[in-house]
């Protein structure tokens, strides 16, 4: 039976031989896998499908620095439906992160571990990961006109259209043209239900992207995920709009 996997960055809990939850006493649904770098655990984040819990603890004991909670804000955008547990001495800032206290022995640490492990939360992943570039577009309908639109968030199955205005109703294709540094993609959609303004994005509606090329899904798979690590790790550097070598282009894909 394949398990789900809850990634541990904390050189205590990794000390304490985690690595099998049953031998500790945990339920066993689910394994510990130990990340001994940000890089490695960032890597981990975007490449491991079957993640369901993150329990992270910074090198540098005491409260979280400016820098770590920034890190913290950073996995916390880009990972929003991924249940996340910092140990450290005093809480973190955002109410959305749980907090677990390091000032605890061996034995309560491992057991507030294995409770947070035993979230139910791998039914809410998402099938790709997303990033919010803002981008040019346009849509066009069944009447042939096309319309210049702002697009706000893409990832390999969809994007998010920045709206105030019903464009289209839900269920009808469309074709959407998305501009990025140096290529177009062109691709099928379904208009799905509109979305109000949020914390993170403004009023819109979603787009599912329909008979995409496997090759395509894989190259804006690759494309955001390696957005998302360069972000987790250099969290005040601005992303670049990204672009393409000739020979990684695909039918879905042409030159500006």
């Amino acid at each position: 039976m394949l398990l789900d996997t809850v990634l541990v960055y904390s050189p205590r809990l990794v000390s304490l031989d985690i690595e099998n939850p049953a031998d500790a006493g945990c339920d066993a649904n689910y394994r510990f896998l130990p990340v001994s770098s940000r890089v490695e655990l960032c890597h981990n984040l975007v490449e491991i499908d079957d993640i369901c819990g993150l329990l992270i603890e910074f090198e540098r004991p005491g409260a979280i620095s400016e820098e770590e909670h920034r890190f913290l804000a950073s996995l916390e955008k880009h990972f929003p439906i991924l249940p996340i547990a910092v140990i450290s001495s005093d809480p973190p800032q955002s109410e959305g992160l749980e907090w677990i206290s390091a000032d605890v022995d061996n034995a309560s640490l491992l057991e507030q571990a294995c409770n947070f492990a035993a979230h139910p939360a791998s039914a809410n992943r998402r099938a790709h990961h997303r990033f919010d570039w803002i981008l040019n577009g346009f849509v066009t309908g069944n009447d042939g006109e096309e319309i210049q639109c702002r697009i706000r968030s893409i990832s390999a199955g969809g994007a998010f259209l920045e709206t105030s205005e019903i464009l289209f109703p839900p269920g009808k294709e469309i074709q959407l043209r998305i501009s990025f540094q140096n290529f177009q993609l062109h691709v099928d959609c379904e208009v799905l239900d509109p979305r109000r303004a949020s914390s993170n994005l403004p009023a819109g509606i979603g787009l599912s992207f329909i008979r995409l090329r496997p090759q395509t899904t894989e190259l804006l798979d690759r494309i955001v995920n390696d957005t998302i690590v360069q972000i987790l790790l250099n969290p005040d550097e601005e992303a670049e709009v990204p672009s393409l070598m000739e020979e990684e282009l695909t039918p879905d894909c042409m030159f500006l």
